[in-house]
This record gives C-alpha cells, sequence and structure tokens, in this order.
C-alpha cells in the first residue's frame, strides 16, 4: 500500500456569493504555487451558503484542480464559521487564507510562505495603498480600539492574513462566527507562546462586486464577540484565556 503525501500547505479560501470572482482567484493561486514549486498543496474552499452561481462555478474548478477541494454550508453562517470549517478540514504543516473577493493577491501567500521556518506564525499588517472609503478606515481604527480595552490586545500589526503551523491552529478551540476569529487565533497563538515573524500584506481592490463584512448585523457581531471571549476568559472558560 503506497502511503500518501504530507501535504506542505493548506489554503482555506471562504467563498459567498463571490461566482464572478472565485475563478479567477482559483486560477491565480495555482498558477502561483504551481510557478514557485509549492508541490505539495491543498485549496479548501468553504462555500457559505452561497446564493448565486457560486456553487456552479465551484464545480467546475473541481474538476480543473485536482488540489481544491470543496466544503459547502446549507446556509450562510458567517466569515467566523467558514474559517473555522476550513481549518478543521485542513491536513497541511502549515495553514492560511485568501479572501475570494481577490483583494490579497497568492503572491502576499507566498511572501509569507517563505518565512514559514523561521516562526510558529507569520503574521502581517495590512498596507491598504488608499484602497479603501474613510469610513472603513475609521471602524477598523475604532476595532483596534476595542481589542485593546476589552481583551489588552493589540491587533495593529495581525490584521492581515497569517500563515500558521497546522498541527497547533487544528488544536485550537475557537468559539467564534464572526470575522473576529482571526484575532482569536492570535490570542490563542499569544496564549501557546508561538514564535512570531512579523511582515506586511499589500491590498487591492476586490475583483467586482462588494464587501460582505460592512453590514450592521456582521459589524454588530463582531462588536459582541469580544465581550463574550472577556466574560469566558474571566471565568476561565476559554482557550485564549491567559
Amino acid at each position: 500500500m503506497v502511503a500518501k503525501k504530507s501535504i506542505d500547505l493548506s489554503l482555506v479560501v471562504p467563498c459567498y456569493n463571490e461566482g464572478s470572482n472565485i475563478g479567477v482567484v482559483l486560477e491565480e493561486i495555482t498558477t502561483h504555487l504551481q510557478c514557485n514549486d509549492v508541490a505539495r498543496y491543498e485549496i479548501i474552499v468553504v462555500n457559505d451558503g452561497s446564493t448565486d452561481n457560486t456553487t456552479a462555478v465551484l464545480k467546475k474548478a473541481k474538476a480543473r484542480y485536482p488540489a481544491l477541494r470543496v466544503a459547502t454550508h446549507d446556509r450562510n453562517l458567517g466569515l467566523g464559521m467558514a474559517l473555522r470549517t476550513g481549518f478543521a478540514l485542513t491536513r497541511g504543516k502549515y495553514v492560511s487564507f485568501l479572501p475570494a473577493d481577490g483583494e490579497v493577491g497568492a503572491d502576499q501567500l507566498l511572501k509569507i510562505y517563505a518565512l514559514r521556518e523561521k516562526a510558529d506564525a507569520v503574521v502581517t499588517a495590512r498596507i491598504r495603498n488608499n484602497i479603501y472609503p474613510f469610513y472603513r478606515e475609521i471602524l477598523s481604527f475604532g476595532w483596534r480600539k476595542i481589542m485593546r480595552v476589552l481583551l489588552g490586545f493589540d491587533a495593529k500589526k495581525m490584521d492581515g492574513i497569517y500563515l500558521i503551523r497546522g498541527e497547533m491552529l487544528r488544536s485550537f478551540k475557537l468559539r467564534s462566527t464572526s470575522g473576529f476569529v482571526q484575532y482569536e487565533i492570535m490570542m490563542n497563538c499569544v496564549k501557546r507562546k508561538a514564535v512570531f515573524v512579523k511582515s506586511t500584506m499589500e491590498c487591492r481592490p476586490r475583483l467586482s462586486g462588494f464587501s460582505k463584512v460592512l453590514n450592521l448585523r456582521t459589524i454588530a457581531k463582531s462588536l459582541v464577540e469580544p465581550l463574550k471571549l472577556r466574560l469566558a476568559m474571566r471565568f476561565g472558560t476559554s482557550d485564549a484565556s491567559a
């Protein structure tokens, strides 16, 4: 019996109503990985209850890309759950993620992958290049202040994509269902005394469409979850507690 080859890199791509973008993003990812000799990789797209043509696009993509795996939520559960589903399915030595809207290029993934041997986690700070509207910058600033006040955690240099040792990431007991899960992961890394390497990540305009996270429901959920985690930390019920 031939043993299965180990996987070096698992890439999770959360996807909600990105039918016009996900095909282009998958092509870019695959081209970059193959051209840079990342031979043993897997791409896990989590279709988070999409109602557009995302499902049809992914069905065609599976026939084209052997390394692609697709997980599907019956309904939209949010970015946090999409990431948690994807991370739980990973098998790679290292794990990262990219958005399905093309806002972060595959070249940025390769930049942090090149640093993998130096740390348990490679984290990045966003270089926005003035692509975001002013109100989004205000929201980001306010979010970082909330993180610092409620959790004592400075997220300023950890707001981009990251690369984490898969074995460590898969051991975390994550609670968040919103985008706050990104910071919960970072807090767990700090608790485990992970060795960090810091880098930067350049953003670009999304390929088409509009952001799915800038709505009142998502913003409210992201504000409640830090408070819940703070209470869990106080009473010792969270994996992220000190």
